[in-house]
């Protein structure tokens, strides 16, 4: 299991990343966003590979502002993009950031991407698993084969790639699922509760949100949210659905709610994690006041380790505003307290220093102006 510091020192870095990104070491925001305009296409590929090594998976490099502006010039950037995966001298990690800098593309571009890709493919200039890469990307990228499945282009390119000795079964089944629109429909199903709000969805068939209807009270309204988020707690299944974001817009009325509902214990599924984040909107002093509530009923058994690790860290696109006020007292208490209590692992110490020195934090708070302070920086 993760310990807390461990975990806020990866999100630290990762926030620095996300917002005045730089390899280390780091440099001024104006600096960096001079540096990288000057840049050539692979030049930007490299040093997005450099500076994001931090991030669990490659997926996660769609929320760093430099890899958001090379894909916003996808269609600049086609052949550059090309030519980048067929340099042998490239990496694995630096042609997947190449692929996904390409996701922006409209319908009739990326198909022209997608041809070029198969034809180093068909030339032994890149692998079979960078092709399905390309073709089927990961999620929370570009959906444009499953929503444009009856489009000529996409059909051909589809049966086209169905028909290549190298499409292994699990893939043959996904083209046959794009093929017939099941996948479309799959998809439907889920992002119209979800993510009706993205750009990517807005024409998709919506349904009413009707699962607050009989819900009155702040549990009822968590396993309302729980029944409807079906999958894993996660940025793009929480943030954007109405109801969480309405819940959590009341999140200063819902303090003392959402403990009793955490200390009560006997919830199921992913209510637990809900409800931690619904305070995601607190702000600081508020949040502070939550944090110390849930360390008093981790101190009983009621909350767990992971559970606070949750809460202190939940993630940049929740919430940071411990780490923007690390300036504060009453942070600083706050993080103290949770170290010295029984059984915190000694090798944290470290990690805890270096957060209550405010070591680069500083970089942080410049990029993240909208965070609800508690002191402004001094």
């Amino acid at each position: 299991m993760k310990r807390v510091f461990a975990s806020i020192t990866t999100a630290l870095v990762f926030a620095l990343c996300l917002g005045s990104f730089s390899p280390r070491p780091c440099l001024a925001a104006e600096d960096q966003a001079a540096r990288f305009e000057t840049m050539t296409y692979a030049e930007k590929i490299v040093y997005l590979d450099e500076g994001t090594r931090n991030l669990l998976t490659v997926t996660l490099i769609g929320g760093v502002d430099p890899f958001r502006k090379l894909s916003n010039e996808a269609s600049q950037n086609i052949e550059n993009s090309l030519a980048f995966l067929s340099d042998p001298g490239r990496s694995w990690r630096q042609k997947q950031i190449a692929i996904l800098s390409m996701q922006e593309l409209g319908l009739q571009d990326y198909l022209r991407f997608l041809r070029g890709v198969i034809d180093l493919s068909g030339r032994d200039l890149t692998s079979k698993y960078l092709l399905q890469f390309a073709w089927s990307p990961p999620e929370d990228y570009s959906h444009l084969f499953i929503i444009n499945y009856q489009d000529k282009g996409v059909r051909d390119i589809l049966t086209e790639i169905r028909a290549r000795p190298e499409t292994d079964d699990s893939s043959r089944k996904l083209i046959d699922d794009i093929l017939s629109g099941k996948a479309l429909e799959g998809m439907i199903e889920f992002k119209r509760d979800c993510c009706g709000g993205s750009t990517k969805w807005t024409h998709l068939p919506k349904r009413p949100w009707t699962g607050f209807e009989n819900s009155s009270t702040y549990s009822e309204k968590i396993i309302a949210i729980d029944k409807a988020v079906i999958r894993v707690v996660a940025d793009n299944t929480l943030l954007g659905f109405k109801p969480f974001d309405d819940l959590s817009d009341e999140g200063v009325k819902n303090i003392d709610e959402c403990l009793k509902f955490l200390a009560a214990g006997g919830q199921i599924r992913q209510q637990r994690p809900i409800a931690i984040l619904s305070m995601h909107e607190l702000g600081g002093k508020d949040y502070v006041h939550f944090i110390q509530e849930l360390i008093a009923l981790s101190r009983r058994g009621l909350v767990t380790e992971a559970e606070l690790d949750l809460a202190l860290s939940p993630g940049l696109n929740f919430s940071d505003v411990l780490f923007v006020n690390f300036h504060d007292k009453s942070v600083q208490d706050l993080f103290r307290v949770y170290y010295a209590r029984p059984g915190a692992p000694p090798g944290d110490q470290k990690a805890l220093d270096e957060f209550l020195s405010g070591k680069n934090i500083d970089a942080l708070i410049a990029s993240a102006p909208k965070t609800k302070l508690l002191t402004p920086p001094e």
